[in-house]
C-alpha cells in the first residue's frame, strides 16, 4: 500500500498512509484514514509536512515529505513550566527542523498529543500526566507558523 492525497468535496483532503507512517508519528495504523478539513492541497501535492508526538515526558517532532521521507528530526523533554514555555518549545521544534532541513515553510503541523484534548478550543486540558492544567495548541502554534495546525489524540 502506498500513501495516497486524495481530493474530497468542499477542501477535505484524506491521506491514506503506509505502515511505515509509524516511525513518523505513533499511533497510526495501516491503512488508517487521516482526514484533514481546510488544507489546500497545492495541485493534489503536499510539499512539507511537521508531524509532533507530544508527551507529558517527551516531544519528538519530524520533518517529512509526501512520500514519507525524513529531512529532520528532533526529540526533547517536554517543556512542562508553563503553557508560553511548552507553545514556544514546539514553535522552536519546528523552526529548527526547517532550518536543518534548509526549508523555507511546511502545509501543515500535526500535533499528536494525551490527552484529554479540548478540539474546539485546540488545546490539551487537565491531562493526568502533565502538571499544565490547560495547553493551547492550534491558535498559538498556526498564528507563529503561518500555517494550518491539527491536534489530535494519540
Amino acid at each position: 500500500m502506498h500513501n495516497r492525497l486524495l481530493q474530497g468535496s468542499k477542501g477535505v483532503i484524506t491521506l491514506v498512509l503506509p505502515a511505515r507512517y509509524t516511525l513518523i508519528c505513533g499511533g497510526v495504523r495501516l491503512g488508517q484514514l487521516i482526514t484533514v478539513t481546510g488544507l489546500s492541497s497545492h495541485g493534489g501535492t503536499l510539499r512539507l509536512f511537521v508531524g509532533i508526538d507530544l508527551g507529558a515526558t517527551w516531544v519528538r517532532a519530524t520533518l517529512a515529505d509526501r512520500e514519507l521521507r525524513v529531512f529532520a528530526r528532533r526529540t526533547e523533554r517536554t517543556e512542562n513550566s508553563s503553557e508560553e514555555e511548552l507553545q514556544r518549545q514546539l514553535i522552536r521544534m519546528v523552526s529548527e527542523l526547517l532550518a536543518e532541513a534548509g526549508a523555507r515553510s511546511v502545509e501543515a503541523v500535526g500535533v499528536a498529543s494525551i490527552g484529554p484534548l479540548n478540539l474546539g478550543e485546540g488545546s490539551v486540558e487537565n491531562s493526568p500526566n502533565m502538571p499544565l492544567k490547560r495547553v493551547r495548541i492550534v491558535e498559538p502554534l498556526s498564528e507563529a507558523l503561518g500555517v494550518p495546525v491539527y491536534l489530535v489524540n494519540d
